[in-house]
């Protein structure tokens, strides 16, 4: 769910959930109440979004991480880009290091992220490890021009 929406279609939504996991990306729209972060299963943010919803700045995205999951999602997931991504859920915090890649073009990565996590995740993998295959798409992802992975032509 697009956090940045409006708040009212945000809310509706919500409060109509019918998905078994809801997953919140982007930095919440100013006018929405932070309660509704309590609503989601997971709140995936990257470093900068982070900092825009606790009004602070933090180089460390585990202290991030364990900082949101305050405001109530049951699990919180903040990316860093070439370092990965670091996460705090009931069973403890981690941290999920990206592979060192020549990055080329960011645009997508934190799409691919978000969908290989919600892949994952739909397949009843374990959140960590959900993590790491999603920071390993984004990773692969930013080594090409544009929003896709090219295909072999050969």
């Amino acid at each position: 769910m697009q956090l940045d929406l409006p708040p009212e279609p945000v809310t509706t939504l919500l409060s109509h959930r019918r998905a078994p996991i809801v997953i919140g990306n982007l930095v919440p729209h100013p006018q929405l109440d932070h309660s509704v972060l309590q609503r989601l299963d997971i709140l995936v943010v990257n470093q900068h979004e982070a900092a825009a919803i606790l009004r602070n700045t933090t180089d460390d995205p585990v202290m991030a991480a364990v900082a949101l999951r305050r405001l109530g999602p049951r699990a919180v997931i903040v990316t860093a880009g070439q370092h990965g991504a670091a996460y705090a859920h009931p069973d403890g915090v981690g941290t999920a290091p990206a592979p060192t890649v020549q990055a080329v073009d960011t645009t997508g990565a934190g799409d691919a992220f978000l969908g290989s996590l919600a892949l994952d995740l739909a397949r009843d993998i374990p959140l960590p490890d959900a993590i790491t295959t999603a920071v390993r798409t984004g990773s692969h992802t930013v080594q090409h021009i544009g929003a896709h992975t090219p295909t072999d032509t050969t």
